[in-house]
């Protein structure tokens, strides 16, 4: 299973990442929400690791109704999950430098759309902003890496901290 492939590059302990199955897997489309977020599965979880996100230079057409608005209703269907502990929101806005080596105010909520790098980094903002606003209960944590960061490095450190499996 191509899920099981990935989980590999993070160091996870195969007993771990042979616990997986199909069952354990929600598969869903932020650009069409409604044929996923009424599964009865997401009242039973924990733990959300978001780092869906869309890195595009250009003018894609989907940053809005598949990124924007899918996430929020996304988090707002989350924000309902009775068990839900963590919603950790991994930005991802493709710079290859960290935040304070570009100049670029990474705070959520602070990048309007003419100022932006580029369009995700706008939309990563907007939903961070959107999210703090409308839904100060949700267990939010953030996390901003650069993409000159060792991914697979990070994720496994953040998952032990966390104490995710």
């Amino acid at each position: 299973m191509r899920v099981n492939e990935n989980l590999r590059k993070f160091q996870l302990a195969e007993t771990l990442i042979n616990r997986i199955s199909s069952d354990n897997i929600l598969l869903g489309d932020l650009t069409a929400p409604d044929f996923f977020l009424e599964d009865c599965r997401l009242n039973a979880i924990t733990d959300v690791i978001n780092c869906a996100h869309i890195t595009s230079s250009g003018n894609n057409p989907f940053i809005w109704t598949g990124y924007v608005a899918g996430m929020l209703r996304f988090v707002d269907r989350m924000s309902q999950a009775p068990s839900l502990r963590h919603f950790l929101h991994i930005e991802s806005a493709g710079l290859g430098v960290s935040a304070s080596e570009c100049g670029l105010d990474n705070k959520p909520g602070f990048s309007n759309y003419e100022n932006a790098i580029a369009q995700c980094s706008w939309a990563n903002s907007l939903i961070e902003q959107r999210i703090i606003e409308c839904y100060p209960e949700l267990p939010l944590m953030r996390i901003v890496p650069s993409t000159g960061i060792e991914q697979t490095e990070l994720g496994n450190s953040i998952c032990r901290h966390l104490n995710l499996p």
